[in-house]
């Protein structure tokens, strides 16, 4: 009990040799991303068919299939690199192969961007999360100036202009899919995020196959990518998909106004009530400790600045700052200033 039941194949010409089919088990406790149609209709205010259609990229974020995990884990269990793939500069010699129900797989870019109905223009560049910056800082600026709200100057998805941050949630969950938190925007992610503003011209088929890659590292611990895309590849590469398993359809819902706002408005409610909570607590208490004549002034107001900004980012850290206060009190004072305390933050 307590272990991921890995499922059974029905066949062992899944498998190149021993030592792929031994690796089996760790793609198959690995969630497929499957990725998210994107519903054009309701995105009409930021052009996201213009730009993408411009890109040469509109296909690969409209396609209306399912995702077979099962075939995505083998895909990736059996995938082999054919040439050097830390080498940018000799992109094109690089080749991926892999072998899913007896059907041999081998592509490189421009027979992936066949395949899928892509552009393969532009430059090859790639930049694996936590990797140095891959691009010069006259471009790093005007990558800001360009993606930014004028009053922000951190990278997140939430201080992104509203239609750069349409095109990062649809590239978090389609282009380069990620795992994690999505309000992180990769240095990958703003690049292609650039070049869809300014229509420069980028090899996606390159870049998505250094994502497939990499998702095959040791170390690797984050979901397998492309599963609606892989599906759709292995289809046109003769794999039968009769019988196999379907991925539920919460995993692939489409991508619209009211999914890609929806959440972000809820996160923001969600901050602004629990820093409001943090402020009405952190008043109150002030007033009782003012009232009790316990500390001085400049000890009350440090200690509730502390707490409304520590509040909603470390919860209990800001519930174990309070005791260490109150137990420095003497007497009835501790028990009768706790008890207030509680009492007012269960009126919030």
């Amino acid at each position: 009990m307590g272990h991921t039941q890995v499922p059974r194949l029905r066949d062992p010409l899944h498998f190149r040799s021993n030592e792929v089919e031994a690796q089996y088990a760790d793609y198959a406790r690995k969630k497929v991303k499957g990725g998210h149609m994107v519903n054009l209709a309701k995105l009409t205010l930021f052009n996201v068919e213009g730009a993408f259609g411009d890109m040469g990229w509109l296909l690969v974020i409209t396609y209306d299939a399912c995702t077979c995990p099962d075939l995505v884990h083998q895909f990736y269990c059996n995938l082999q690199v054919v040439g050097n793939y830390n080498d940018v500069e000799h992109g094109q010699e690089l080749r991926i192969t892999s072998y899913v129900k007896g059907v041999h797989i081998s592509f490189d870019y421009w027979q992936l961007a066949d395949l899928l109905g892509i552009a393969y223009d532009g430059p090859m560049v790639y930049c694996a999360p936590g990797e140095p910056q891959f691009v010069e800082m006259e471009m790093r600026a005007e990558i800001d100036n360009q993606l930014l709200r004028p009053d922000r100057w951190q990278m997140r998805a939430c201080y992104l202009r509203p239609a750069p941050r349409v095109f990062c949630k649809i590239i978090q969950h389609n282009l380069i899919p990620q795992s994690g938190h999505y309000e992180r925007v990769s240095q990958l992610t703003q690049f292609l995020i650039y070049c869809i503003c300014t229509r420069q011209p980028v090899c996606l088929p390159y870049i998505i196959m250094r994502t497939m890659i990499s998702a095959t590292l040791s170390g690797h611990r984050g979901n397998l990518p492309y599963g609606r895309m892989i599906t759709v590849l292995l289809t046109r590469l003769g794999v039968d998909l009769v019988d196999e398993k379907i991925q539920e359809k919460t995993f692939s819902s489409p991508l619209d106004w009211e999914a890609i706002w929806g959440c972000e408005m809820r996160r923001s409610v969600m901050r602004r009530g629990t820093r409001w909570c943090a402020l009405t607590l952190g008043l109150r208490w002030l007033m009782l400790r003012l009232l009790l004549g316990l500390v001085g002034i400049r000890s009350t107001m440090i200690a509730y600045i502390w707490m409304s900004m520590r509040y909603h980012r470390h919860h209990p850290r800001m519930r174990i700052g309070l005791v260490l206060l109150l137990w420095r009190l003497r007497y009835l004072r501790p028990v009768l200033l706790m008890t207030l305390v509680l009492h007012a933050h269960l009126l919030i």
